[in-house]
């Protein structure tokens, strides 16, 4: 037997592979049909654009969080924690730990002080022991090293220049 559900906006019955999922309902699927949902957002563009940004402006960190992971989903890696977890630990990391900066959650794309998820062995999988946050220049300069041989090019940098 093929279930069927009515959607809340256009009053229709359809069948339940046309709504979103959405684990906290009862029926596990979201009120309204998919199309219904994507006419919702084109007519309603520019409002949920502003609503978004003034939740990021005011959710800085929380925004920081879910995109980071998001970001590194995306690029195939695996995430063994969700922004909730990760929330608490970016709120208390103010200062980069390698370089002292102070650390932008939010602000210009590409900026040297913009907070950075390191992964620490650059496996695959990421876990809460081997990442950390910190300024996305110093990412960008460890790249794929690991910290010793981050620190060992660093004291190569200050033998040379120092």
């Amino acid at each position: 037997m093929t279930k069927t559900k009515i959607c809340s906006r256009c009053k229709k019955e359809k069948l339940i592979t046309e709504f979103n999922k959405d684990k906290s309902r009862k029926d596990r699927v979201k009120r309204y049909c998919k199309i219904c949902v994507k006419i919702y957002y084109q007519e309603n563009r520019e409002k949920i654009a502003q609503m978004t940004k003034q939740y990021y402006k005011k959710y800085p960190i929380k925004y920081w969080c879910i995109n980071t992971i998001n970001k590194h989903k995306q690029r195939g890696f695996k995430v063994l924690f969700t922004f909730k977890d990760l929330l608490p630990i970016a709120k208390q990391i103010i200062y980069c730990p390698m370089c002292g900066v102070k650390l932008q959650y939010s602000g210009q794309r590409n900026q040297s002080s913009n907070a950075s998820l390191d992964r620490i062995d650059n496996g695959d999988i990421l876990t809460f022991k081997n990442t950390q946050i910190i300024c996305r220049k110093c990412n960008m300069t460890k790249l794929d090293r690991t910290m010793q041989e981050f620190v060992e090019y660093c004291e190569k940098v200050v033998y040379r220049y120092g």
